[in-house]
């Protein structure tokens, strides 16, 4: 299958298994880790313990601990591991709260918007779960309070907006760090792969703000971020591209900046003939639709460097 594209080192831990069913996952399925030490989960997962996770995770630490072609040990459950995806998160406070930094919060939000586009899966609270609601709702893996303090609905509502083309929902006390954008001699942001995974990064977002300026529907300053602004720019920008297309009807958005059925049906069609979209055309957006509509936009960033 793949590993996630988040991680910051790879691992290859001899505790995993086969999918049984065989087949990708449904569901995805969170933990915390009860310590604050991300390298002693790391050698638990290799072999301290037997148990084993898809990805551990701290602040922006990602280890992917194995090929998501393979089932973790993580539930006491065959079936539940072989249908889910797992992540097991440092945490920032021990009991009795057990809470996650927002920086992991945030790269949580990153991995369920890859997992959910890649293996499309509904991004709801029905298919991301916490470990304890395997039980609880399920009767399946065993009773425990994982994964402690997580905010499991904030991580839902976050990563469908993400999904929905909208920004995640951070507190006034967090200042995010804003990564560096490798550019080009000339200055040029280099090539996005947006185009290749659908899912979006600073790259991608300071191409948008400088085609944008260029096509005069972006007004506003270069700075790898986005905002209202910046996603009025990635829409007219990815409507002049279906519009430049034979697939798909004519839609006004190029001039308005206001998807509508006609650019949601020109997204899936194009989508298909292009793009390797994979669901239905019926002008209804969702998960598989703003992926190819991501991808559609970075086509058109990247043929206009």
């Amino acid at each position: 299958m793949a590993r996630t594209r988040h991680a910051t080192e790879i691992h290859n831990t001899p505790q995993k298994g086969p999918r049984i069913p065989a087949g990708v996952p449904r569901y995805i399925v969170l933990h915390h880790g009860a310590t604050t030490n991300f390298d002693a989960l790391v050698r638990m997962e290799m072999g301290g313990k037997q148990v084993s996770s898809t990805v551990i995770v701290k602040d922006k630490r990602v280890a992917s601990m194995f090929d998501e072609a393979w089932r973790a040990w993580s539930l006491s459950s065959q079936y539940w591991d072989s249908v889910s995806l797992s992540s097991e998160t440092c945490n920032e406070s021990l009991a009795p709260s057990w809470t996650i930094s927002e920086e992991s919060h945030q790269t949580l939000v990153k991995l369920i918007v890859e997992w959910c586009i890649r293996y499309s899966i509904p991004c709801d609270r029905t298919h991301v779960m916490g470990h304890r609601e395997v039980y609880t709702r399920h009767g399946a893996s065993y009773a425990t309070a994982c994964p402690g303090g997580m905010d499991l609905d904030r991580l839902v509502r976050d990563a469908s907006a993400f999904l929905a083309g909208g920004a995640l929902s951070v507190p006034a006390s967090f200042v995010p760090v804003v990564a560096t954008v490798p550019q080009d001699e000339d200055g040029e942001h280099r090539y996005t792969s947006t185009e290749d995974d659908g899912i979006r990064g600073p790259i991608f977002i300071g191409r948008v703000q400088t085609l944008g300026r260029e096509r005069s529907v972006y007004p506003g300053v270069i700075d790898n971020v986005t905002g209202p602004l910046t996603e009025a720019s990635r829409i007219k920008l990815t409507a002049q591209a279906l519009n430049g297309w034979v697939w798909g009807p004519h839609t006004t958005t190029d001039q308005d900046g206001v998807p509508g059925g006609n650019y949601w049906t020109s997204v899936q069609m194009t989508g298909q003939e292009r793009f390797g979209y994979p669901g239905r055309v019926d002008g209804i957006p969702g998960p598989l639709t703003y992926a190819a509509e991501n991808r559609i936009c970075a086509h058109e960033l990247n043929a206009h460097r």
